[in-house]
C-alpha cells in the first residue's frame, strides 16, 4: 500500500457537476501520459445550508453519470487510478484537501475554470485546463424551407 502512495499521479477534477461527458473524457485523455496513474475527482458541491452528507438527488444523478463515464474511459484507456465523488463546499476545497493528503504531479481541470479557482490552486501543482467546448449550431430549416444566410 505504501508503494501506491509513492507513485506519481495526475489529478483530474471536474469544474462542475453539469459538465458534458465529452469534456471529462478529453481531460482524462490529457492526463493519460507517462506511467503516472490518474485520480479522477468529481466534486459534489453542496451549499452551506445542507449537511455535507445530504446531497440532493439531482446533484447525485449528475455526479453518478460523470463517475460512470470516467470509469468507462479509464477502462478503455487501460489506466490505473481511481474515480471518486467528493462531497464538498467548493471545488477549491476539494482540490486543496486532496493535494494536502498527497500532492499530484499535475492538476487537470475539466471544464471552465474561473480565475478565482485558478488563483486559489496556484502553487499546489501545475494546472492544465480542458475547456468546455460548445458546438456551433447551424440554423435549422423551418417547414422544410432553407434558412436564409446573412
Amino acid at each position: 500500500m505504501a508503494a501506491a502512495q509513492d507513485t506519481p499521479y495526475r489529478l483530474v477534477v471536474t469544474a462542475s457537476s453539469g459538465l458534458p461527458v465529452r469534456t471529462l473524457e478529453e481531460a482524462i485523455d490529457t492526463a493519460a501520459s507517462d506511467d503516472a496513474s490518474v485520480a479522477v475527482v468529481i466534486p459534489a458541491v453542496l451549499p452551506a445550508t445542507l449537511p455535507i452528507w445530504a446531497a440532493p438527488a439531482r446533484i447525485l444523478d449528475r455526479v453518478t453519470k460523470l463517475r460512470q463515464a470516467a470509469r468507462a474511459r479509464m477502462v478503455a484507456l487501460d489506466l490505473g487510478g481511481s474515480v471518486e465523488i467528493v462531497p464538498c463546499r467548493s471545488v477549491h476545497s476539494a482540490i486543496a484537501a486532496l493535494c494536502g493528503e498527497r500532492p499530484p504531479i499535475e492538476i487537470v481541470i475539466a471544464g471552465s475554470a474561473p480565475w478565482r479557482l485558478r488563483r486559489a490552486i496556484r502553487g499546489l501543482a501545475p494546472v492544465t485546463v480542458v475547456p468546455l467546448r460548445r458546438e456551433a449550431r447551424r440554423p435549422q430549416p423551418v417547414d422544410g424551407r432553407p434558412v436564409l444566410e446573412r
